[in-house]
């Protein structure tokens, strides 16, 4: 992670979207309190992805997010991990390892609720 920010942004959209009509999909416009905006999108996501994605800001549905602040580490080209603001209100996402995961796993959509919370990626 060469060239990385850690900000504070506020969440001005996020949804869940299916990319060409069959692609599951977030799109996630993070506005940095320094300036300037960025998008969390183009991720062919999988449930593990969501849960943690929502457990970052402690939310149980993408409305949640909308509104809420967060810590993001980021490069010019990506955004590699998402921070709660007070941690007792979400966990640690890093975007990058459950990347570096998902790229090792055939079934990624296949996990029960103990088994994705083993899963850390914070």
């Amino acid at each position: 992670m060469s060239n990385t920010e850690r900000e504070v942004a506020k969440v001005m959209s996020a949804d869940f979207i299916l990319s060409r009509g069959f692609i599951p999909d977030v799109s996630i416009r993070f506005d940095y309190e320094t300036g300037g905006s960025q998008f969390l999108t183009g991720w062919f996501c999988d449930v593990v992805f969501l849960v943690k994605l929502l457990q970052a800001f402690g939310a149980e549905s993408m409305d949640e997010v909308v509104g809420k602040y967060i810590y993001v580490t980021h490069s010019q080209a990506k955004i590699h991990k998402i921070e709660p603001i007070i941690n007792s209100e979400g966990k640690s996402f890093d975007i990058t390892k459950w990347q570096d995961w998902a790229k090792t796993r055939n079934d990624c959509c296949s996990h029960t609720g103990s088994e994705m919370d083993a899963l850390d990626f914070s």
